[in-house]
């Protein structure tokens, strides 16, 4: 494996929520932005004395649904001077033969001891096959990665209709379409599991993406605000 492929690959995919510039905290950015909308909209679906109609419920949709797509396009928009899932994607196509069998198993024998490391080798082969092998094998198979290059040019396709007509730039242009709260969260879906995939792929862990609150966010609305 090539050690500053590696390096690059994991510096942009970052540890955790925690890795300043990564897409890990880029994505747990965005969970918490998610997170927060769906507990306001559950909190008046269950109220009903909040059923009215006011201004307040119209600015926290625009500041979801505009933070969620620009979250978005960050990932799914082609820069050289970015770090974004597809340009990762696209980084990790041009050499999928660097990451083998043998790279991958190596992974699962980090810190084991000795007596343990033929029965997580054999483990890490095993999972290999199973999830990055495909028709190849020893290797992994471009056709995984090409399959998420073209979910995330997809979701860039039917998101820059308005994204970038509306929201990177106020074009002379009718915007295409307007996203649906369904699309946005499908989109962000997406994201999320190519995420967990790479997490996967370069580090051998099942990445969980949630959003990371310290503290309880809804205790502001326990109390009387007027």
């Amino acid at each position: 494996m090539n050690p500053q492929k590696l390096e690059k690959w994991g510096r942009w995919l970052g540890n955790d929520a925690n890795s300043d510039g990564s897409i890990a905290q880029e994505l747990a950015n965005l969970a918490v932005i998610r997170e927060i909308y769906s507990g306001l909209r559950q909190m008046v679906d269950n109220n009903k004395n909040l059923q009215k109609h006011s201004a307040f419920y119209w600015v926290m949709q625009m500041t979801y649904s505009h933070s969620a797509l620009m979250y978005i396009r960050r990932q799914v928009r082609r820069d050289r001077d970015s770090i974004s899932l597809i340009m990762l994607a696209d980084d990790i196509l041009k050499n999928c033969s660097l990451i083998t069998k043998e790279f991958y198993s190596s992974l699962y024998v980090r810190d084991k001891h000795d007596e343990e490391h033929e029965e997580w080798k054999r483990l890490g082969e095993r999972d290999f096959a199973k999830y990055f092998g495909g028709a190849l094998g020893d290797s992994l198979d471009p056709q995984i990665i090409q399959q998420d290059v073209q979910n995330l040019e997809k979701v860039c396709a039917d998101s820059s209709g308005f994204t970038d007509r509306r929201l990177a730039h106020l074009d002379k242009r009718e915007a295409t379409s307007i996203p649906t709260h369904s699309e946005i969260e499908s989109w962000c879906q997406v994201l999320n599991e190519i995420l967990k995939k790479y997490m996967l792929l370069l580090r051998a862990i099942d990445y969980k993406i949630e959003p990371i609150l310290l503290h309880d966010w809804k205790c502001i609305f326990r109390a009387a605000w007027l």
